[in-house]
């Protein structure tokens, strides 16, 4: 009997170990109507982009990258310096990870270095030992929220982390390993490369064409919109929708996702800025991907963003983009929206701003320019993006100043707030220290009573204070 007894202990503990966490410990997603905004990606941006902002604002939260394929050690001095950082200046921030799923083919290629996809090893177990470092450091952090992007844009181009079968064996392992590990703070993001960068879909060929039209007037926008409407009739008619990987086809299931996310350019990689009428086949091709991530019951996510060719020192062209960024996050009910904000061209020793880029990265700062960062703030100081004052410095006590009445002594001082009351009987003070004790309350009310007796007849009196003070030192507008 005990032998069965432990037996089906251990299935238990084994079952509650692999389930999804409760709602009640998970961590919450921004409601219907509200979007969180986070921007990135690298902690010297976010200096540079704080700064910009001027004192007193910070984000609501921060964006960088976690490298499966990173060594444990060096994975956790890389997670160890960033929460150094953040902990200094953006304390009550949330974290947003774009994660590897190991070495992806796509950009290893592009750096010299291919080889087969880290899908492989992942679901292996060989980076156990870096999923438990990941666990180990989130668990340490419950106050924060996660949000983590595992094998981030999966279907860049078409597939980088693998086959869909593949993708979708890794991102659930990992999932449930940091699960198992007890993580409960973490939100887990499926995120697609988007229109165009998927190259699997008609928007693929279309617009990377529209990039490569130089002619005078934009000759091949009709040419192009028929191509667009050609190859999604043939799609619609053969099931896929013009897509031959169709984000389905990569999808872990529900148990595993929290967010959708999607990478947003408005524009095509390629020989150069589009016209307009090619960029709104790419924002077409946009919406009917987020269409499909409605269709599967998803909460939406811009998950990386940035002006690509234009940035924000583009005058009203910069301010057009961002007026159609927040237009697109209100048309579709964007839970988060993620924006870039580096001067791209100065970025790891100048990688994104070379020659073969054909300009697509440019000077992301949207604090540095009149425009865009009168846009931004007004935007973000709005209820739907969360804008709002939050406390980074408590304030543990307040000093009150006692009543000076002629020919009289204080005998004793009573002091009553939050609930809490203290006896002050030591010497004839003029000013007494409050201790205000932990309250999330703004603001606490402070009841003083002052028991005085007159030095000549000897009549004992009271007087009755009352003060209302501030519980915090220093407070920070959080933007989004």
């Amino acid at each position: 009997m005990l032998r069965r007894g432990v037996i089906i202990g251990a299935a238990v503990a084994a079952i509650i170990a692999t389930a999804p966490a409760s709602a009640a410990e998970r961590p919450v997603i921004p409601p219907a109507g509200h979007t969180q905004v986070m921007v990135g990606q690298d902690v010297a941006t976010l200096r540079a982009y704080s700064e910009a902002m001027g004192g007193g604002y910070q984000p609501a939260g921060v964006m960088d990258y976690l490298f499966l394929e990173a060594e444990p050690d060096a994975l956790r001095r890389r997670l160890d310096k960033l929460r150094a950082e953040w902990d200094a200046h953006y304390p009550q921030a949330d974290v947003q990870f774009g994660m590897t799923l190991g070495r992806s083919p796509f950009w290893s290629t592009i750096f010299g270095d291919y080889g087969a996809p880290g899908t492989l090893e992942v679901v292996s177990g060989a980076y156990d030992d870096r999923i438990d470092v990941i666990a180990e450091w989130l668990n340490a952090q419950p106050q924060r929220t996660f949000q983590l992007r595992i094998g981030y844009e999966f279907d860049l181009p078409g597939g980088q982390w693998g086959p869909p079968a593949l993708y979708r064996q890794a991102y659930r392992y990992v999932v449930d390993h940091l699960r198992r590990r007890g993580v409960s703070n973490a939100l887990y993001v499926w995120h697609s490369a988007g229109a165009q960068f998927k190259t699997t879909d008609y928007s693929g060929l279309v617009s990377t064409l529209g990039t490569l039209d130089r002619t005078p007037g934009h000759e091949a926008d009709p040419l192009l919109e028929a191509m667009a409407n050609t190859l999604r009739t043939a799609g619609q008619v053969l099931g896929n929708g013009g897509d031959l990987a169709p984000i389905r086809d990569f999808f872990p299931g529900r148990d595993y996702v929290d967010l959708f996310g999607i990478s947003y350019w408005d524009d095509a990689f390629g020989g150069g800025r589009s016209s307009e009428r090619a960029r709104a086949i790419y924002r077409q091709r946009t919406q009917e991907i987020l269409d499909e991530a409605k269709q599967l019951g998803l909460p939406l996510m811009l998950a990386e963003t940035t002006p690509v060719y234009i940035g924000f020192d583009a005058g009203e062209e910069s301010v057009t983009w961002l007026q159609r960024w927040f237009e697109l996050i209100e048309r579709n009910d964007i839970r988060v929206a993620s924006l870039i904000v580096p001067d791209w061209p100065s970025l790891s020793g100048g990688v994104w701003g070379q020659a073969y880029w054909n300009g697509f990265w440019p000077d992301a700062r949207v604090a540095n320019f009149a425009g865009p960062r009168e846009l931004w703030r007004s935007k973000l100081a709005e209820d739907r993006y969360g804008g709002r004052t939050v406390c980074v410095t408590p304030r543990r006590a307040v000093t009150i100043r006692l009543p000076r009445v002629a020919n009289t002594r204080i005998r004793f001082v009573r002091v009553r707030t939050a609930g809490r009351s203290v006896l002050i009987r030591r010497g004839d003070r003029r000013s007494i220290r409050v201790p205000l004790g932990r309250t999330s309350a703004p603001r606490v009310t402070v009841w003083v009573r002052v028991a005085l007796t007159d030095r000549r007849t000897g009549r004992r009196s009271n007087r009755l204070l009352r003060r209302s003070v501030s519980t915090c030192s220093k407070s920070v507008r959080l933007l989004g």
